[in-house]
């Protein structure tokens, strides 16, 4: 990292399996002399006990003296929870002593476009399915009317499979999305 002509940026997650491991990562991202753009994981570890911001600041913090890259440290990305802000806080702490005294965790700080726009389709299927629910149920229900035909009821059993598909239509185009590299 000190070979790095300019200033580093991190990318800084954390996530728990289905089993219950804890992992957390660290990325360093920058651009060479040439201008080419550079990324080096700088730790991946299994983490033990919670995810408080105190205990992410400490990691990053040691990880950045361990590649002496602590005045070099631009910008950090992370995810919207709300232990990052705590890490954002503990982080200048541990960095403004002797370090980077003009490292201020709200000017550096960059929220992860790609968990802010998955969070915003999440509510979005989640009032759509529950609306589409709603809808489907109660014309499900008016289906029994006796003053139907059967060509009626066909034409409101096509209608709930189409709502149906247009869920489930972008359920899997958001699956799609989160799994794809953009």
């Amino acid at each position: 990292m000190q070979k790095c002509p300019g200033k580093i940026s991190l990318v800084v997650d954390c996530w728990t399996t289905r089993s219950g491991k804890s992992f957390h990562g660290i990325l360093a991202t920058s651009v060479d002399a040439d201008w080419k753009y550079q990324q080096l994981l700088l730790d991946f570890d299994i983490m033990k006990g919670s995810h408080t911001g105190k205990k992410l600041a400490e990691s990053v913090f040691k990880t950045l003296t361990e590649f002496q890259a602590c005045d070099k440290l631009l910008a950090v990305t992370s995810d919207n929870a709300s232990n990052m802000n705590t890490m954002f806080e503990e982080l200048g702490f541990l960095i403004n002593p002797g370090f980077a005294p003009e490292f201020e965790f709200k000017e550096h700080r960059i929220r992860c476009l790609a968990h802010i726009i998955n969070l915003a389709c999440q509510a979005a299927l989640t009032v759509l399915k529950r609306t589409e629910t709603k809808d489907i149920a109660e014309e499900y229900l008016s289906m029994s009317d006796s003053s139907d035909t059967d060509e009626n009821a066909d034409d409101k059993s096509l209608r709930i499979g189409n709502k149906l598909s247009l869920y489930t239509r972008l359920k899997r185009a958001i699956v799609k999305i989160r799994k794809s590299t953009i």
